[in-house]
């Protein structure tokens, strides 16, 4: 997103936030390699492949069932709660904005990451590219994450939202078509790195960090005044309160048993 000279404006809400801390550069993306096997390799590769096609078919079957496990428990517990379905808005979730210009977001979200106490985190980026260069930048700031976007294999996104779900990485950096299909019941904060390109989709993001009506957390970073206007359409849509992030944040609201 181009940077915009312009100061955001938000619907009556505090002064634009102002980051000092110094910004780290994304890196340029990495390179794509290919596998070859040689002949005599073929018809083990090939057993070896069916074998793994076979487990993901059976991980995908578990994880389609596990979501609409997830989608009866949520309309048998009622625990989100809306007028309509256009002013949906879950129980307990709180929701922040921060201002700031697009160059210092990396330096934000890594000041945000070590500060902040999380059972498991979404961030939410825009493109495949975004993707790829956020989760090497965090590598070399020693957070490690699990990436997801659409230009990987089926096979791929499958194993990675699997091993998120293991907990064995706390942080996923996704696109949005691949997080809307994968529920993640321990996520509580989701940043929107990239804000949504509107309300609906907006609201699609943020129900992972408050489902079954539990608490959590929603941080949106708004770079310029067309972000803005996004974000007020999402205040003004869903009838919901987005204040500026403050200075410190009470862990009790959006950690359970706290």
């Amino acid at each position: 997103m181009k940077n915009n000279p312009r100061s955001p404006s938000i619907s009556k809400q505090s002064p634009i936030f102002k980051n000092k801390a110094t910004t780290a550069a994304v890196p340029p993306l990495g390179r794509t390699y290919t596998t070859t096997f040689a002949p005599a390799q073929d018809e083990q590769h090939q057993h070896q492949q069916l074998e793994k096609q076979q487990m993901l078919n059976i991980i995908e079957k578990l994880v389609i069932r596990m979501e609409q496990n997830d989608k009866n428990h949520i309309k048998s517990n009622q625990k989100i709660y809306s007028e309509d379905e256009r002013k949906l808005i879950v129980h307990g979730l709180r929701q922040y904005y921060v201002k700031l210009n697009e160059y210092e977001k990396n330096a934000k979200l890594i000041d945000l990451l070590n500060k902040i106490k999380f059972n498991q985190i979404i961030i939410l980026v825009e493109s495949a590219r975004h993707c790829k260069a956020l989760s090497k930048l965090l590598a070399e700031q020693n957070i490690p994450t699990v990436e997801v976007h659409r230009r990987m294999s089926k096979e791929e996104r499958l194993q990675r939202c699997k091993e998120f779900k293991e907990f064995k990485k706390r942080i996923l950096v996704a696109t949005d078509s691949i997080a809307f299909r994968m529920d993640f019941v321990a996520v509580n904060i989701v940043f929107n790195y990239d804000i949504s390109e509107d309300a609906d989709t907006y609201l699609h993001r943020v129900i992972g960090a408050g489902r079954f009506g539990t608490k959590g957390l929603a941080i949106t970073f708004v770079a310029d005044e067309t972000e803005a206007e996004i974000l007020n359409e999402v205040q003004s849509r869903l009838e919901v309160q987005i204040g500026e992030m403050p200075d410190e944040i009470d862990v009790v609201t959006h950690i359970e048993n706290r």
